[in-house]
């Protein structure tokens, strides 16, 4: 019996340190049962310039971060996900995989660390990308300084329920419900003098 719980523990061990950061190198999606179909024809994959990423962020819990992950994983360039300071258990476990995954995190709120200064940087100097996640009540307008020098292409990306009609967004979403992902290209934007207006474009080209 006693050999029996030191092989489950040395089992459960070897999980930890060696099959989940596998998975999550290939497919992160496959750890959260979460599988999702790309209905539009823009590929991420056939994106080849450093682009910024806008992404819904209505769902619950977090299955939007798990399928950007896996996403992510297609295109050839290195990306940095913008994250909170929140000390959640998700927030906190994206922050210790890197080294297995292709991504960065940037930490919004972090002393010495200014996130619109530090992504005009990687995107110009490194050419990679940047995703960042924006609800849609989001007050924050960091996107808007962000294209105001660059003026990089935008993607944005919406991901909702595949059984929900007319692009109804709903965050009371079950344990390994299916979704649906759109991308949606935009190059030439005019940039509003008044970021509050900007943002209120960004938000309704991503959840309307």
């Amino acid at each position: 019996m006693k050999s029996y719980f030191l092989y489950l523990i040395l089992f459960l061990l070897f999980s930890l340190l060696f099959i989940i950061p596998t998975i999550w190198s290939y497919n992160p999606s496959i750890l959260l049962n979460t599988k999702y179909e790309n209905i539009s024809d823009l590929k991420i994959e056939n994106i080849k310039e450093p682009s910024l990423f806008i992404c819904t962020h209505d769902l619950f819990p977090n299955y939007d971060q798990i399928i950007m992950l896996t996403e992510i994983l297609k295109n050839k360039r290195k990306f940095n996900i913008v994250s909170g300071i929140s000390k959640d258990w998700y927030n906190e476990f994206f922050k210790s995989l890197p080294i297995f995954a292709k991504y960065n995190l940037l930490r919004v709120g972090e002393k010495k660390e200014n996130i619109v200064n530090k992504s005009k940087n990687i995107i110009n100097e490194k050419k990679e990308n940047i995703l960042m996640f924006l609800t849609s009540n989001s007050k924050k307008k960091g996107i808007y300084y962000i294209l105001k020098d660059l003026k990089i292409p935008i993607i944005f990306v919406k991901i909702h329920n595949k059984d929900i009609e007319n692009k109804k967004y709903n965050n009371n979403v079950e344990f390994g419900r299916e979704f649906k992902i759109e991308y949606k290209r935009i190059e030439n934007y005019e940039i509003e003098e008044d970021p509050e207006k900007f943002m209120e474009f960004i938000k309704n080209e991503l959840y309307n």
